[in-house]
């Protein structure tokens, strides 16, 4: 095998590993979603950003959640609650004042409460 086999096979087994962790980390957020509802209300979260896209997720990468009908002043305590849950950093944006919120619930993920396996 050569020297440019040797560094696509690296490349690719490394590549399917972070689509792995992608899934995974997808799981773990949808769990932690569940629990956040159980101490917060919320009509609706989407993931969004690099998790959802294939190929996209890294181990650096952060996670984005858009909330439909969460308070304000609960923004940041739904940022930590996840981030600690998940153990990675989160960010998160109220959909009703994003400019590109239809962009973000028709590219990403949309969570409702019971919805996660």
């Amino acid at each position: 095998m050569g020297t440019w086999e040797t560094i696509r096979k690296i490349y690719e087994k490394k590549r399917e590993e972070r689509e792995e962790l992608r899934r995974r980390m997808i799981r773990k957020v949808l769990k932690a979603l569940d629990r956040l509802s159980e101490n917060v209300e919320f009509e609706e979260a989407v993931i969004f950003g690099s998790i959802v896209k294939p190929f996209c997720f890294t181990e650096l990468s952060d996670v984005d959640v858009a909330f439909k009908g969460l308070e304000r002043d609960k923004l940041f305590y739904a940022a930590a609650f996840l981030s600690d849950e998940i153990g990675r950093d989160v960010d998160v944006v109220e959909l009703e004042s994003i400019r590109f919120a239809d962009r973000i619930t028709r590219e990403g993920l949309r969570w409702r409460r019971g919805s996660s396996c």
